[in-house]
This record gives structure tokens, sequence and C-alpha cells, in this order.
């Protein structure tokens, strides 16, 4: 009785240690949601700014595209000097052509024609030039919106940088209290671990007990059956004794007579012995 009266009293114990566990689990509950709040926030600043890298890499293939334009720049310029020799020596050809025919308006010479196919290739080389011209300004508008795009995104990455920073100096106090909850939830985890090992070692002794118990009741049926076979064996002694007394009983009482008898006889002989003698003397 006084094992399981222990037993019971140290069960409330764990009880009150849960109940003081639970409001720190509910705290830590609670932080975490807020953490995890705080974390959706920071991780769409870093798609916010993983976007803007993607688009930086775009940039970055403009500004190759830019160094195409100069490149393109710089040969149309070298065109437009070609171009301008090949003008200077058109005129020159168109001069000599113009003298050729005026010397020779009867028909048309070798050297005439070669000039014409002169004149034709610098003609060719103009309207290439005139094509190049027009790339290179389309490509210079384009290095220009380019540009402006890239001015944009370097100011947005600034933007998302300082939204960053002020995400992590905002979250840093979070993070503090989370790992401070956590290591009282740890603490908490680690008194309710001692407590249901406590509870364990006493269930394993009350179940040793109960099973000591149990083997008590078991041997104290086979004690209560071999005093039953032992009082019954009493019992028929009893019997057997209760005759042999009541026997033993008549005995003494035809004993006591026969005594009685004896007593009587001899205080008459006794009695007749004195009246023998008296009458003699």
């Amino acid at each position: 009785g006084g094992g399981s009266g222990g037993a019971y009293g140290s069960r409330a114990g764990p009880g009150g240690s849960a109940a003081t566990g639970t409001p720190r689990l509910r705290r830590l509950r609670e932080s975490a949601s807020s953490f995890a709040t705080s974390l959706a926030d920071v991780l769409s600043v870093f798609d916010s700014v993983d976007a803007v890298l993607r688009r930086v890499r775009l940039t970055e293939e403009g500004r190759s595209t830019a160094t195409t334009i100069v490149m393109l720049q710089h040969e149309l310029d070298e065109a437009k000097a070609s171009l301008a020799e090949k003008e200077v020596e058109r005129l020159r050809l168109a001069e000599r052509l113009a003298a050729l025919k005026q010397s020779r308006s009867g028909g048309v010479t070798t050297q005439a024609m070669e000039i014409d196919t002169q004149l034709l290739e610098a003609q060719q080389t103009r309207a290439q030039l005139v094509v190049r011209e027009r790339e290179a300004e389309a490509l210079a508008r384009q290095s220009n919106e380019t540009a402006e795009r890239n001015a944009a995104l370097q100011r947005e990455i600034t933007l998302l940088r300082t939204r960053l920073g002020t995400a992590k100096e905002a979250l840093r106090p979070r993070v503090v209290e989370v790992e401070s909850r956590t290591r009282e939830a740890l603490s908490t985890v680690q008194e309710l671990r001692q407590s249901l090992d406590l509870l364990a070692g006493m269930y394993q002794r009350a179940c040793d007990q109960l099973a000591a118990s149990k083997r008590c009741v078991e041997d104290l049926t086979e004690e209560r059956g071999r005093l039953a076979k032992a009082v019954q064996a009493e019992v028929k002694r009893a019997r057997v004794l209760a005759g042999e007394v009541a026997r033993m009983d008549a005995v003494n009482v035809r004993l006591m007579a026969a005594h009685d008898s004896l007593r009587a006889a001899y205080r008459g002989m006794k009695t007749a012995a004195g009246d023998a003698g008296r009458g003699k003397a």
C-alpha cells in the first residue's frame, strides 16, 4: 500500500512540469511562425534580387552588344574613310573618263570599261556603307536603351540591397528570440524527458511490486490451502479427541462412583472395626 501511494504521489510532479512546458511550447510555435513569416519576406527579397540579377545578365549581354556596336562603329569609320578615298578616286576616274570620251568620241576603249567597272564598285561600296550606317544607328539606339535599362537596374539593385539589409536587421532580433525560446524549449524537453524517465522507473517499480504482490498472493493461496488441509486434519483429530474425552469422562464417572463406593465401604468397615474394639473393651 505504501509503495502504491508513493507512485501515485510522484505522478503529479511531471504533470506540473508538462503544464509549465505547454506555454513555452506555445511561445516557441508563435516564434517559429513569425520567424517563418520573416523568412518568407527575406525570400521574396531574394527572389527580387534573383530577378534583377537575371536582368543584369541580360544587361551584360547588352554590354557585349554595345562592344559589338563599338566595333561596328570603328568598322563604319574605316569604311567611311575608305569611301572618301574611293569617292576621290571615283571623281578622278570620272574626270579621266570624261576626258577619254572627249578625246575618243567614236568608240568605247578598254580603259573606259575598266573605269566604268571601278565606278560601279564604288557605287556598290557606297550602298553597303549606307546599310552599315543604318545598322550602326539601330545598334546605337539599342545601346542607349541598354544603358538606360542598366542604370535603372543599378538603381533597383541598390534599392534591393537596402531592403535586404533592412530585412536582415529586422530579422536579427527575431532570430535571437527564436534561439532563446528554442533553448528554453530544449530545456523544457529535457525536463520532460527526465520526468518521463522518472515515471518510467516508477512504473517499472510498480510493475515489479505488482508482480511481487501476485507472487505473494499465490504463495498465500497455497499457504491457505495447506492451512485448510491442516485445519481439516485438526478438526478430525479434535473430533476423535472429543470422543476420547467423552469416553474418559464416562470412565472417570465410573471410577469416581467406584471410589465413592470404596470410601463408603472403607468407612463402614472402619466404623464396624471401631465398634468391635469398643465391644471387646
